[in-house]
Order: structure tokens, then sequence, then C-alpha cells
């Protein structure tokens, strides 16, 4: 897992789609990862159209296959959400600019890792 990606909500996957996923982050200098749940049909989209990484629940029986498909990819396929920080409201810029500059790669985003 890279130092700072994107997650969708939990479930996103389901309920919004992988369209709705790219569509949001498609500027974004980080990579962005796509809570699937169970939905491993969903995951393996995401994983085709390019998404940087996918999500799903420790209950979804196709783990083994979606891990293949996204090594094929290139991305990744997380078994469960990693440790987050939900930054957000009116200065939520302001405050990932600060969150950025106190990690320990400076501020810098690698993408596509």
């Amino acid at each position: 897992m890279p130092p700072c990606a994107l997650i969708s909500p939990p479930d996103a996957g389901c309920s919004m789609g992988v369209a709705w996923w790219r569509a949001l982050t498609a500027e974004a200098p980080a990579p962005a990862f796509l809570d699937c749940g169970i939905a491993a049909g969903r995951a393996a989209e995401g994983l085709r159209a390019g998404l940087a990484g996918v999500i799903v629940d420790p209950a979804c029986t196709q783990y083994a296959a979606l891990a293949g498909l996204a090594r094929v990819t290139g991305g990744q396929c997380l078994r469960a959400r990693p440790d987050a920080h939900a930054i957000g409201g009116p200065d939520a810029a302001a405050r990932l600019r600060a969150y950025l500059r106190h990690t320990p790669s400076g501020g810098h985003v690698p993408h596509g890792t």
C-alpha cells in the first residue's frame, strides 16, 4: 500500500460502481482504491478498468482469482480496508496539504504504485 492513497467508502463499488470511482478520481495525484465488499465481479471490473487497486471483504471467496488478476493488470487486491484518515470539511485542501507536509516522503505522492 502506498503511503498516501484515496480509499472509497465501504462497499462503494457495489452501490456506486467502477465508472463513478474512475470519474471521481481521474485527476487525483494518488492511487485510488475502490472498496467492493464481497462483489468479486465489481472488483474484477475495477482491475480490468485500470484502477490502482480494489478492496474486497475477507468473506469474498474469489480473492485468489482477484489477486491473480491484479498481478496481471498491475493493480493490487487488498483483503481488508487499510488504516485511513478521513480528511474533509470546508478546509479539506489545507488540511490535506498540512498532512502531506508531515509524511515521511515529504509530501511526495507516488502515482501508480
